[in-house]
């Protein structure tokens, strides 16, 4: 993959967007004052990305809901929104949901409290090629 344009060290980070792609951000070196920020656009994203027409704003955990979509996908994931400090992201998780593709449509179904606790969610669907939609904001619980 290519190389950052700037050296982030001193209290870098990285989340994931919703269009998919990373922003990374930081300071360029260990006395301070050069504070960066930096958007990366993964290869992935050079193929179509799948589109999400319709989804929930809320849905409970256990619940199920349908996503509406043009595309042939059938693999939706859930992803927090970033809280990245010192170079990790404590929240950054993948929580691949159980789904059934049917004509234009998704059903899936949100994770239990155990797996998915109670708030705001990145809801992506993901091509057979790994290329993620533009995430649709869900709160689940």
């Amino acid at each position: 993959l290519a190389s950052q344009i700037e050296r982030r060290g001193y209290h870098s980070s990285a989340v994931l967007l919703p269009d998919g792609r990373i922003l990374s951000a930081g300071d360029t070196g260990a006395q301070g004052g050069g504070n960066t920020m930096e958007i990366f656009s993964p290869p992935y994203l050079a193929a179509p990305q799948p589109t999400i027409t319709d989804a929930p704003s809320q849905v409970a955990n256990g619940g199920t809901f349908t996503i509406t979509t043009p595309d042939t996908t059938s693999r939706a994931v859930l992803m927090a929104p970033g809280a990245a400090t010192h170079t990790v992201d404590f929240t950054a998780r993948n929580i691949p949901l159980a789904t059934t593709a049917g004509a234009g449509m998704i059903t899936a179904t949100a994770p239990s409290a155990n797996v998915a606790a109670p708030g705001y969610y990145m809801l992506f669907l993901v091509d057979s090629s790994g290329t993620p939609s533009v995430a649709s904001w869900v709160h689940i619980g």
